[in-house]
């Protein structure tokens, strides 16, 4: 305007005006639009940032205009009315920038609501311009849960109308938390006519909404809220009362909140029964709404080890919204339970960073269970900022190799599913030597042992396994896709495939890891040249005798498998060291009997096979060829053996059949209508179908001479495999097998057979 006004009358008044306007904008409008500038940027970037523009920018603007003036009044003579001219052109250029950052500062909003990047207490209310304003009610129309709950906790201190208005309609969304959210803004929002929705809300079954709705009511209703609080504690229906008394116990430092406390304490005493069950299942949801209590994780504590699976699942949903630090070791322990575990892991993801250290000091504490060991990486995927990728950076060297199998599996994935993370190169390729010696020691190993044996199988597992996880480290270290495209056709049965799958990685790889990666990967070689060749290019992979061999393996107080392995190998299992190497797997007992994997092993070997005899029998059963020896343990524990003398049957045809035989000596002869259909031999199965079906048998089992046989009841069976996924993929591997065998047989191409 100044610069206009100059144009149409030049003059010492006009100047003096223009000058005056912009003394006194400097400190109001421009200072309040360069912090509102801010707003969007995370805390971090804004403090770096914001000193920079103040001091360097802001200030060197001013010496470049400066120089502008010098210029150009000195080398083209600019007067007074050619400066204001000057002046406009460039105010004009400014403010075509102007609306071009516009376009992006709403579009930052946006992002920026999608992603929670901005701290609630930045966007103070009176900074949000209108824009500003329309973008976060425009989320709340969105079907972006988390955006919508963030714009809720935005604006909950704004007054206005229009965003009460339609954030009204988010009482019927299908999140408990937006019903939750959406009830509270109406209820900072202060409008007592709104109460119709709240009152709505009552009988939702989510005790967050129903505490969140009793608030309204009893701060907005037509009663005393003495009198409304009352009529909910005095309810015939408990999950009123317990929403009654966790509104209660909201209020911070009152009689009422300690009384509220006492009585949801009480409610969450151990009694039997379905109703007294319900009933802590109601007192854990209740306690979970009580924030700011040194003293709730106390109640909470013995809910976490309740006896039934409902109250359970409810304490651990109250721990993630407390997040109290006492809580966090009864968590951790429950992650060896396949049934709780996705939903401690999401308990414990709540807490953020905050408990990184402990989770990294849990992970490599040898007094852990192994299972929970290797659950515990997932936790930090939640995060999936830089602070998690550091920690299992610095964890992964240290871990026993199931654990650095979980962080590689995590961190991989983080690296496919967000983008600007940084893995640190040098930490990579001192990992990726670890997996390599580890990888060219196995097949050295597996030279010292006999081909056929189960050690010789151990280490041939364990060399897959550092293989695959030298691909997972690869995978952090070149692209992704690449690297694991490799090794799926690395591992794939067609030769053709791992051909074309070892091409890839060659020419994925740099020429220094080719040459260090290339021997462990070729399909082409042998053990013993793989072998050879790790040693020529790793002075600590050492090609020993078998006692040495045996007896490194038995140390490997990180790998208990193999060391029990090793140590059956030699015939050591009677000595004082069993208990440390089988300790492990003492975590689940077995169904129905009090009776661990230790006891199975140390029963008379006279009259029952040992634990590791029966896997090293199941290997053998074509049924199990590709399940891993470790899973074979599993199974191991569960069967029963059974002793038949000549002539008498396993079961009838037409009998209920719920067990599976393999012939550990002797001979079956299976009967269909008096009719010999097949003769089971030692290493062979009787009844398959059974563990699939429950269908009357199809034939008749008799024994034709003295028969040891191995049973597996299909209870104990499917109990083992909800437990275990990995046993689940090995007889599916070996089931698409089968039928691609049957099909070849057939003369049909897989695809056209529908399979």
């Amino acid at each position: 305007t100044g610069s206009i006004g100059i144009i149409i009358h030049p003059g010492l008044w006009t100047s003096a005006f223009a000058k005056g306007a912009e003394g006194s904008l400097r400190y109001s409008l421009d200072q309040s639009t360069r912090e509102l500038l801010f707003l969007p940027l995370p805390a971090e970037l804004k403090y770096r940032g914001k000193p920079l523009i103040d001091m360097v920018v802001y200030r060197g603007g001013t010496g470049i205009a400066g120089v502008i003036v010098l210029v150009a009044t000195s080398l083209f003579a600019f007067g007074l009315r050619e400066m204001a001219v000057l002046s406009t052109v460039l105010v004009a250029l400014w403010m075509v920038v102007t609306l071009s950052m516009r376009r992006e500062f709403r579009a930052s909003v946006r992002r920026l609501i999608r992603m929670r990047d901005v701290e609630t207490e930045e966007l103070i209310v009176r900074h949000l311009d209108a824009v500003t304003r329309a973008e976060l009610r425009d989320a709340l129309d969105g079907d972006d849960e988390n955006a919508i709950l963030y714009a809720l906790s935005l604006l909950e201190g704004i007054e206005d109308e229009e965003i009460a208005a339609r954030s009204e309609h988010l009482l019927g969304h299908s999140s408990d938390r937006v019903r939750a959210r959406t009830l509270r803004a109406l209820f900072a929002a202060g409008d007592p006519s709104r109460i119709a929705g709240p009152q709505r809300m009552l009988d939702d079954p989510s005790m967050e909404v129903k505490v969140e709705a009793i608030n309204f009511v009893c701060h907005y209703g037509p009663l005393p809220a003495s009198e409304t609080i009352e009529s909910f504690l005095q309810s015939k229906e408990p999950e009123a009362r317990a929403a009654a008394l966790a509104c209660l116990a909201q209020q911070p430092d009152s009689q009422s909140a300690f009384q509220a406390t006492a009585l949801l304490a009480e409610m969450a005493q151990e009694r039997e029964g379905a109703a007294a069950a319900r009933e802590r299942q109601l007192a854990a949801e209740a306690i979970g709404m009580i924030e700011g209590d040194a003293h709730v994780h106390e109640m909470l504590t013995p809910l976490l080890h309740d006896s039934d699976p409902g109250v359970r699942r409810a304490a651990v949903q109250a721990a993630a919204r407390l997040k109290h630090p006492e809580l966090v070791p009864h968590l951790l322990a429950q992650l060896c339970c396949n049934d709780r575990r996705p939903e401690v892991r999401d308990a414990l993801a709540a807490y953020k960073s905050a408990i990184f250290g402990r989770l990294a000091d849990t992970m490599l504490d040898p007094q852990v269970p192994l299972t929970v060991r290797e659950g515990i990486p997932a936790i930090f995927y939640e995060s999936a900022g830089q602070a998690a990728v550091d920690a299992l950076l610095v964890a992964l060297p240290k871990a026993p190799p199931a654990v650095r199998h979980s962080i590689l599996k995590t961190l991989n994935r983080m690296r496919r599913n967000h983008e600007g993370l940084i893995f640190d190169p040098q930490k990579l390729h001192r990992m990726l030597l670890l997996e390599l010696r580890g990888g060219y020691q196995s097949a050295a190993d597996r030279l010292a042992v006999p081909e056929a044996s189960l050690l010789a199988r151990v280490l041939e597992e364990s060399e897959a396994d550092y293989l695959q996880r030298v691909s997972r480290v690869l995978g952090l270290m070149y692209p992704l896709r690449d690297v694991l495209a490799a090794y799926q056709g690395l591992t794939t049965r067609n030769r053709s495939m791992r051909s074309a799958g070892f091409e890839l990685l060659e020419n994925t790889l740099s020429r220094r890891h080719r040459r260090l990666v290339t021997p462990l990967a070729d399909p082409d070689l042998s053990n013993r040249e793989r072998a050879w060749r790790g040693a020529s290019l790793f002075n600590d992979v050492m090609i020993e005798s078998p006692d040495n061999v045996i007896e490194r393996l038995i140390g490997k107080a990180d790998q208990p498998w193999p060391a029990a392995v090793a140590a059956a190998s030699a015939g050591r299992l009677a000595t004082g060291f069993e208990k440390r190497v089988r300790e492990p797997y003492h975590i689940h007992p077995l169904p129905r009997s009090g009776m661990g994997l230790i006891g199975l092993l140390t029963e008379d070997g006279n009259t029952m096979l040992t634990l590791i005899e029966r896997a090293d029998f199941l290997k053998d059963v074509e049924v199990f060829s590709d399940v891993r020896t470790e899973d074979l343990a599993k199974i191991a524990a569960i069967v029963r053996e059974r002793e038949y003398d000549s002539g008498q049957v396993l079961f009838a045809e037409g009998d209920e059949g719920s067990e599976l035989f393999f012939i550990v000596s002797g001979q079956v002869e299976a009967a269909r209508h008096g009719d010999t259909a097949f003769v089971a031999d030692r290493g062979e199965t009787v009844g398959t179908l059974a563990l699939i079906d429950d269908q009357p048998r199809e034939f008749t089992a008799t024994t034709t001479r003295h028969t040891r046989t191995l049973v597996i009841q299909r209870d104990d069976f499917f109990e083992l495999m909800r437990d275990h996924f990995d046993l689940v993929e090995g007889l599916l591997t070996h089931l698409t097998d089968v039928v691609r065998r049957l099909n070849a047989r057939l003369g049909r191409q897989p695809d056209k057979a529908g399979v």
